[in-house]
């Protein structure tokens, strides 16, 4: 791997796990949703969004471009993108 996200100051698992509660919780269709119900939904999607962010920032120079870009903070454009693509896995507009 020429390029690894790991050795960056962001955890993605961290922030998936962030990213995907953040999705759910908003969303009006999940909200008599338990907390573990969410939990299990969680550990579901969390492998694809890590594998997903690693892959992208290994290949993409416009990703890494994107999430090492000073201006912003890293952790949260990282989040934006794991919000978006948990939008797409659940389909939701």
């Amino acid at each position: 791997m020429k390029y690894d996200i790991n050795k960056t100051p962001v955890i993605p698992y961290v922030i998936a796990e962030s990213a995907i509660w953040n999705v759910i919780e908003s969303e009006e269709k999940y909200k008599g949703l338990q907390p573990m119900e969410i939990s299990e939904m969680v550990e579901q999607i969390k492998p694809m969004l890590t594998s997903k962010a690693e892959k992208l920032y290994n290949t993409s120079q416009q990703f890494r471009r994107s999430i090492n870009d000073k201006r912003k903070d890293m952790r949260y454009q990282l989040e934006m993108f794991m919000e978006h693509w948990t939008k797409a896995i659940l389909k939701i507009k």
